[in-house]
């Protein structure tokens, strides 16, 4: 079996040529088979378009000028690129003291592609676009406690466990231990407040609903609600905040101002938070202390008309409270004690932003793996989906 060779194409002028010498007897067909190596099928077929005049000698004039320019104009560019590559390795000795990178960008011309730049001066492409990532430059110990008191005028409450984060977020990567000794070097420790010890109250028969929340921490945003009302002192007297957190996230979902501690202060944050989440009737369990806010009519109504179930720590205990007594302390550590305020518009003014933008948006809770609120929902919305 024979074995068929690679395609050739064939000149009009060579098929003119062949067909001549054969008709005129000058070659025998079976001779000139023999000697270019061509199929007799082929042959009948160049002989049956000579024939019939399809072979025009003029035609084949003008396509082997056109062959021969194609190949002329190919060979220029493979002697211009052979130049081009050439000057490059002739001043590439002379570049050494510079990295190859430099001699690919500076002495490559326009018309040199960096594949080929590469492959001319033996460079891997991968290592011509590989960019180094800049090493941070170390830090001393005055220019990292200069670090912690910014952090600190935005934070107040943080430990060296947040900001040692929170300075990895600003891209210095800085161990715990030395944020740590660099802190109480500095005398920037957060100072610790005493614990609360509740005190032995009555348990009186009061209009207030069961302890149905017992800190259990639900999996899942709006299963539990807590809330709390705090005053904030200015110039003139008191302002009152009332707040309602999502138990799971920690998140303020509800708050109202107001220069009254009253029923209709703790509705304001109740109507805020249902606006905002909306949950299923009957889904939401509605955690308070006992305050008389709370347990009045007006209030109890609302919570029946939301389908929200109520929920009241044992008197005198705020650890049946706990995530709001610790918002209240965060807010008055961070934010009321060092804000100063003095008018109720101050009070409004400032607030606001340190619920939405500061606490809820950026500040780290270590009980949500030192995230956000907002961050920690988000996170539980994907992993939902």
């Amino acid at each position: 079996m024979s074995v068929r060779g690679p395609y050739r194409r064939h000149s009009l002028q060579f098929k003119i040529q062949n067909c001549t010498d054969i008709r005129s007897g000058k070659v025998g067909r079976r001779e000139a088979l023999k000697t270019h190596n061509l199929s007799a099928n082929l042959m009948q077929m160049w002989l049956t378009q000579f024939d019939r005049g399809e072979l025009d000698l003029e035609e084949a004039a003008a396509s082997t000028v056109a062959e021969c320019e194609a190949h002329i104009a190919a060979l220029e560019r493979k002697v211009g690129q052979l130049t081009m590559e050439l000057d490059l390795l002739k001043q590439t000795p002379r570049l050494r003291l510079v990295s190859d990178n430099e001699i690919i960008d500076r002495q490559r011309p326009e018309a040199c592609s960096i594949r080929r730049g590469c492959q001319v001066i033996d460079l891997l492409r991968s290592t011509y676009y590989y960019r180094p990532s800049i090493a941070a430059r170390p830090i001393d110990d005055l220019a990292l406690a200069a670090l912690i008191d910014d952090i600190h005028d935005e934070f107040p409450g943080y430990g060296y466990p947040r900001v040692t984060l929170e300075l990895k977020g600003r891209g210095h990567a800085i161990n715990y231990k030395r944020v740590a000794r660099v802190m109480k070097a500095h005398g920037l420790n957060v100072r610790r407040r005493r614990s609360f010890k509740p005190a032995p109250g009555s348990e009186a028969d009061l209009s207030v609903y069961p302890n149905q929340y017992r800190n259990n921490i639900p999996k899942e945003p709006d299963r539990v609600w807590v809330s709390d009302i705090t005053y904030i002192r200015i110039a003139s007297g008191f302002a009152y905040l009332a707040v309602i957190l999502d138990a799971c996230s920690r998140k303020v979902i509800g708050y109202a101002l107001s220069q009254r501690i009253d029923a209709p202060l703790a509705l304001a944050a109740l109507n805020a938070a249902y606006s905002a989440r909306q949950p299923a009737a009957g889904t939401c369990i509605h955690h308070t202390d006992r305050g008389c806010q709370y347990a009045s009519a007006l209030y109890r109504n609302a919570l029946a008309q939301f389908g929200l179930i109520g929920s009241m720590s044992a008197p005198a205990n705020p650890y049946n409270n706990a995530q709001a007594e610790s918002f209240m302390k965060t807010l008055k550590v961070e934010e009321v004690y060092l804000a100063g305020y003095e008018t109720f518009n101050d009070v409004a003014n400032r607030l606001p932003y340190f619920i939405e933008q500061i606490y809820n948006e950026r500040r780290m809770h270590s009980a949500l793996g030192y995230q956000s609120p907002n961050k920690f929902e988000a996170q539980l919305a994907l992993q939902a989906a």
